[in-house]
C-alpha cells in the first residue's frame, strides 16, 4: 500500500532493526539479513509520517487512524502486547513526529502543535500556529523549530509541560517543505528556490 515514509534503524538489545510502515503495518527487520523481527497493526491508508524513536520506545502517527508508542522488543504480531499507547488528537498528515524522553510532538498541515508525555501517552497541551505545515518539527537544544511552508514563516518553541513559549518568529520570505538539519552550531534548510546555511561565521 501507499506510503511515503522514510524507515528509521534503531538499536535494541544491542541488535539494530529497519523500522518502517504501512497500512496496516510497522514492521521490524533485522538489519544484517532482512528478516522480520516483529510487526504491529496501528496504520491505515496512505502513511506519509515516518516513525521516530526516543528512550527505547518507536512512536508512528498517521491522520488515520491514531498515534501509537510501541515498546520495540518484541518477537512476531506484538499489536496485542507491546503497544503502550494510542492518542487520536492532533494527528499529522505529512510531519513526522518530535519523540523525547519526556514528550511526543505532533504538529498537523494547518499548524496546530499537540504534545503528549512520552510514557503514558496523556495529552497534556495544544498550540495553534498562524502558518501551514509540511515539515516535521525539529529539536536543537531546548529549542523547537517549525519551519512553514506559508512564506517560510519560522516559529522557534520551549514546550513545557503546560505549554510552549514562542522564543523568536521569523520568515525564510519562500515557501519551506523540507525539513531543518542541524550539525556544529549551524541549521541547513532547503526552501523552495535555495539552500540556505545560518550560523555564525
Amino acid at each position: 500500500p501507499s506510503s511515503w515514509c522514510t524507515p528509521i534503524v534503531v538499536e535494541v538489545k544491542g541488535q539494530e532493526q529497519v523500522v518502517t510502515g504501512s497500512d496496516p503495518w510497522v514492521i521490524a527487520y533485522r538489519l544484517d539479513d532482512g528478516r522480520e523481527i516483529w510487526r504491529a497493526r496501528c496504520l491505515r491508508q496512505d502513511v506519509g509520517p515516518s516513525p521516530v524513536f526516543a528512550d527505547g520506545i518507536v512512536y508512528v502517527a498517521n491522520a488515520y487512524p491514531q498515534a501509537t508508542a510501541i515498546r520495540p522488543d518484541g518477537q512476531g504480531d506484538v499489536s496485542a502486547t507491546h503497544v503502550l499507547w494510542v492518542a487520536e488528537d492532533g494527528l499529522p498528515d505529512t510531519a513526522s513526529p518530535l519523540a523525547t524522553p519526556q514528550y511526543v510532538l505532533l504538529l498537523t498541515s494547518t499548524g496546530t502543535l499537540t504534545c503528549y508525555e512520552a510514557k503514558k501517552g496523556k495529552k497534556l497541551w495544544e498550540q495553534d500556529f498562524d502558518s501551514t505545515f509540511k515539515s516535521s518539527p525539529s529539536l536543537a537544544g531546548r529549542h523547537v523549530y517549525l519551519f512553514g511552508d506559508d512564506e517560510g514563516k519560522v516559529f522557534v518553541v520551549e514546550p513545557g509541560e503546560k505549554g510552549c513559549t514562542t522564543v523568536a518568529e521569523n520568515s525564510m520570505r519562500e515557501k519551506c517543505t523540507a525539513s531543518p538539519a542541524f550539525q556544529d552550531g549551524r541549521i541547513y534548510v532547503r526552501t523552495k528556490a535555495q539552500l540556505y546555511c545560518i550560523g555564525v561565521k
